[in-house]
């Protein structure tokens, strides 16, 4: 079995345009020490720890859709042949993931980028949510333009 921690770097390594910085975020924002491999237990049985949501924002096209997608299909080595649509209004994907203390239910919840839902994303900022993750394109020529400014 593949260590949690390994798998989200190989899964971050595949978003397009982010070259590992999607990987960066999500090991900075979710505890390493939550994606250590759990210990082998004799029944093979863990510990439900609960539920933590965790809101995926950033600027359209910098990867959110796919990170969820690869998240919806671990096995799978690359994103599919087309194109992923823009995400309108948000999408979401309920995960279980084993760590060291037992075991985990990440609720994962994309908002859209685009400009026109931007003044949505207030609303999905509840005291529910555990963690955000805010995704960048540092390929994204909007950015270099406000970094010039």
């Amino acid at each position: 079995a593949m260590n949690p921690r390994r798998w989200v770097a190989w899964l971050c390594s595949r978003l397009p345009r982010t070259y590992g910085l999607a990987g960066f975020v999500v090991c900075c924002v979710l505890p390493c020490r939550c994606l250590e491999s759990p210990k082998e237990s004799k029944d093979d049985s863990l510990k439900d720890l609960g539920k933590r949501q965790v809101l995926l924002l950033g600027l359209d096209g910098a990867g959110k859709s796919a990170f969820l997608w690869l998240c919806e299909n671990p096995i799978t080595a690359t994103l599919p042949a087309e194109q992923l649509p823009a995400t309108q209004g948000a999408k979401r994907l309920t995960r279980k993931v084993p760590i060291a203390r037992g075991q985990l239910e990440l609720d994962l919840c994309e908002v859209g980028g685009a400009e026109s839902l931007r003044c949505f994303w207030p609303h999905y900022v509840t005291r529910e949510v555990k963690r955000i993750i805010f995704f960048v394109d540092c390929r994204d020529s909007r950015l270099q333009e406000i970094a010039d400014a």
